[in-house]
Formats: structure tokens, sequence, C-alpha cells
């Protein structure tokens, strides 16, 4: 009996020797972990992600509860975990979130854990991005980056609601990330001249397009990033199809020459421009470098490489009058389609490869690419939101297809449907301009086949879109002049913010940025940028 306390004060020893070598190799583990997770978001490899897992995993396991450094381990274990199991990782970082003992570690863990839900429902994300950045009071650069996490999780809100108001918040919180941006302003700026370029894609604000070209130039300027040149690349040529002037597209290739990596994006702009200049040199060009990067490429990225080197082989074909390009052209679209899963892409390549159907149609005047072109141009419209402002073209270029088979073979369904789609394309309010264009096409066809009833119905509807495309650059020009102000420079915690328990999330992109100066290494918890296409940048 004597023994026992002897027996207990060594079984003492060994646990307090135990949690002191705990204490010293948990900090080692948080920053190989921390160092695994940076590298795997520049190398995308799986080896360098499952090294960080396993080491936080094993620092989380050594850090008892109560220890005021295990949220942040858990916030970075959280954070890794987004890209393996995305349900354990909200289960980690709502822990994290918990056992935070402190505002600023409170603030990351909630900023962590909205990344982590962007997938999911967005309006769980903006709710969590908001008391982070109300957190993050004090510290003008954490806030900064909190605040470009809200604008991501109001524009994903954008995306799954539809409320264009989203937009200007998303534009309101870049701005607030700018204002209080010190160490890192170049990305603060890229992003909110994403979500301008956004804003534009969606309202057609000029000013919004301008803006967003000078702050991408201004964030260049100051950090050149070939993810950033390639941004302000595709705004240069938003604002050639806006305005026409062969300057923004010649900076365009000028600035996409430059980086090696981009043979897509010069293709399609050297495409843009050629046809532009009528230059069949540069056209082929184009051609020639979309088919290298069609072999180069990874798989992961064919979709858009073989859509457009379709495009491309189109004007080809367009140019020099031969088929063999618009057979290419089918067939890269076709790849393209039994590639793509998201329904917005599916819609969009089905769109474009009934447009090359109908042009080997209008050669050939094979019935079966009439028809083909018609199936896919339906399918096409079928899968396109009934708010995508893509819809009204695709419904006009459907028109156009069952036009030329009621012109072919007469009959008196396709006639109704020429005129349903067309009709329905001019009644949308998406785009005036491709209205317009439908209503044209749909007053012609009418007149060709003298039916006065139809052409006047078709004529009276252009003029409508007319006038509304009329009354969109006054208004556009009213707005420009007006201007706006800002919100005030705080966010308020939003009443009973508390546990966050969200359902469900998917996989959100990955994100950037450096460790946190004191306390273990804390991977970043800002949020990659997003370009104009939605497409991830890297910090």
């Amino acid at each position: 009996m004597a023994a026992k306390p002897a027996v207990r004060r060594a079984s003492r020893d060994v646990l307090g020797a135990r949690a002191q070598r705990n204490a010293r190799v948990a900090p080692r583990l948080v920053e190989h972990g921390a160092a695994s997770l940076r590298r795997f978001r520049a190398t995308d490899l799986p080896a360098d992600l499952r090294a960080a897992v396993a080491a936080l995993e094993r620092a989380a396991a050594l850090t008892p509860a109560g220890d005021p450094d295990r949220s942040a381990i858990l916030s970075n274990l959280g954070l890794a975990l987004i890209d393996v199991d995305p349900a354990r990782a909200v289960t980690v970082l709502d822990e994290a979130v918990e056992t935070s003992v402190e505002p600023a570690q409170r603030s990351a863990a909630l900023a962590n854990l909205g990344i982590a839900l962007l997938a999911g429902p967005a309006h769980q994300a903006v709710d969590v991005l908001i008391e982070a950045a109300a957190l993050a009071a004090g510290d003008p650069d954490e806030q900064s980056r909190r605040f470009g996490n809200l604008g991501i999780a109001f524009g994903a809100r954008y995306q799954h609601s539809g409320d264009a108001k989203d937009l200007d918040r998303a534009v309101d919180a870049y701005e607030q990330a700018v204002a209080n941006a010190r160490e890192d302003r170049p990305t603060a700026l890229a992003n909110l001249s994403t979500g301008l370029a956004e804003r534009y894609a969606v309202h057609g604000r000029p000013h919004d397009l301008d803006r967003a070209i000078d702050l991408s130039a201004q964030a260049l300027q100051s950090a050149p990033d070939a993810d950033r040149i390639e941004n302000q690349a595709l705004m240069l040529r938003d604002r050639f199809v806006r305005d026409g002037d062969l300057a923004d597209l010649d900076e365009a290739v000028d600035q996409l020459e430059t980086i090696p990596g981009l043979l897509d994006q010069l293709a399609t702009t050297l495409r843009m421009r050629a046809s532009y200049r009528g230059d069949p040199a540069e056209l082929r060009r184009a051609v020639e470098l979309h088919r290298e990067a069609a072999k180069t490429v990874e798989q992961a990225a064919r979709i858009p490489v073989l859509n457009n080197l379709g495009g491309s082989l189109r004007a080809w074909a367009a140019a020099t009058e031969l088929i063999t390009p618009l057979d290419e052209a089918i067939s890269a679209y076709r790849e393209a389609l039994s590639l793509a899963e998201a329904k917005d892409d599916r819609s969009a390549i089905r769109g474009n490869l009934g447009i090359g159907l109908l042009d080997r149609y209008d050669r050939t005047s094979a019935d079966a690419d009439l028809d083909a072109a018609i199936d896919e141009l339906t399918a096409a419209v079928a899968e396109t939101d009934p708010r995508s402002p893509d819809l009204p073209a695709r419904l006009a270029n459907l028109g156009n297809g069952l036009r030329r088979r009621f012109d072919r073979h007469r009959r008196p369904d396709d006639a109704d449907q020429t005129a349903a789609a067309y009709r329905r394309a001019g009644r949308l309010t998406g785009s005036a301009e491709a209205a317009l264009r439908a209503e044209l096409n749909w007053g012609r066809w009418a007149n060709q086949h003298r039916d006065w009833t139809q052409a006047r119905e078709a004529f009276a509807a252009a003029r409508t879109a007319a006038d509304r495309l009329l009354a969109q650059q006054v208004m556009r020009r009213d707005k420009e002049s007006s201007g706006r102000s800002w919100p005030p420079a705080t966010v308020r915690r939003p009443p009973g913010c508390g546990r966050w328990r969200p359902a469900g999330p998917g996989r959100p992109p990955p994100p950037s940025g450096a460790p946190s100066a004191s306390g273990p290494p804390q991977c970043p918890s800002n949020y990659d940028l997003l370009d104009c296409r939605g497409r991830l940048i890297r910090g």
C-alpha cells in the first residue's frame, strides 16, 4: 500500500513530461502542416495536401481541450480538410469557432468557416463572414481580408438567388477591403476590379468596366501576376466588344503575348482582331494556337479550350469557304460536350454546336445537319437558366434553325415554333440587343413569306426593343453623372450570431495568403480572387 503514492507520483511525472513534450511537438507539426498546405496551393500535388492534413490532425490530437492554441490548430485543419472532406471541414471549423478565446482568433476561425460554406447555401457564408469582419475591427489588414471574403460570398449568393443587389453588396465589401488594405493592397484592388467587372456583365454600366480596368492596372503596376494580366486582357477585350476601339484589343493581345501559358485566350483574342481587321493570316495563327492549346492543356481544362477552338475554326471556315474546318469545329464541340458536366457549360457548348451544324447545313443542304442543329439548339434553350442573359440569343438561334427547316420542308409546326422562339426572345428582358436581332429576323422571315400579321407584330416588337436600347443608353449616362455614395466603414455584427451549424457544403476554391505572425502558424483565411469568368486566381 505504501508504494501507491510513489506510483501516482511517477504517473504524474510521466504525464507531465508527456504534456511538455506534446507542447513542444504540436507547434512544429502546425508549422509543417501550414507549410505543406501553402505548398499544395502552389503545386496542387495531393502528397502535399495529405502531408498537411496528417500533420495538423496530429497537432490537434496532441493539443488538449482548453489549450488556447487549439482553436487556431483546428482552424488550420479545417482549412486543409476543405479539399478532402468538406463536411468534416465544417464540423472541425465549427469547433474552432466554439473554442476560440479572443476576438481575433474567433474572427480567423469564422473566416475559414465562411470559406468552407461558400459552396453550400451562400446566405450562411454571408452571415458568418459579416461577423468575421466585425470582429477584425482594429486590424486594418485582417479586416481587409475579411471584407474580401465577404465580397466573394455576396457574389456567390447572387449566383444562387439572382438578386442583383448582391452584386452591389459585393462591390461595397470590396470597397471596404481596399479602404482597409495596408500590406496587400494589390489583392484588394484586384478583387474590387473583379466585382465591378462581374456587375458590368449583368448591368452593362460602362463606368463599372472602365473603373475595373483602371483598378486592375493599378494592381498590376504594384504586383504583376500572370492571372491578373489575363484578367486585365479579358476586360480590355470586353471593352473592345462594347466600344469597338481596336487599341483595347491591341493592348489585350500584347498582354497575353507575355504569358506563355495563355495560348487559349491569346488565340481567342487574335481571332477577334483578325475578324475585325479581315486578316486571314492572323486568323490562321489563332486556329494554330488553339490547336496547340487543345493538345497541351490538362484534361480538366480541355472544355473551354475545345469550345474556343470550335469558334476559331468556324471563323476560319467562313473566311476561306472551306468545309473541313467546319467538320473539325463540330468535332471539337462534340468532344467538349462529352466532357462537360455543369449545366451552364453544356448549354453554351450545345448552342455553339448547333450554330456549327447550321453553318455546315448552309454549305451542304444536308437534312441530317439541320435536324441535329435544331435538336442541339432546343436542348441549349432548355438547359439555359431562365434568368440568363444568354437566353434571348439562344432562342434567336433556335428560331434561325427552325426558319431554315420551314423554308425547306414547309411544315406548319416549324412555322409555329419559329414564331414562338422569336417572340419569346423578344419578350425577355435580359438583352434588348439580342431581342432586337430576334425580332428583326422574325420580321424579315414573315415578310419573305408574306405573313403580314406576323410581320407587323415582329417589327412592332423590334421597335419596342430599339426603344429599350435607347432608354438604357440614356439611363446609363444619367447614372454615370449622378455617382453613388459608399456605405459606412464598419460592419455591425448581426443579432443572434452564435454557433454556426451549416449543412452539406461542397468544395470551395482554395484560400491563399500568409500565416499569422503570432501564435501557432495560421493558414490564411482570405479567399482567392475570382476573375471575370468565375475562374480562380491564385493570390
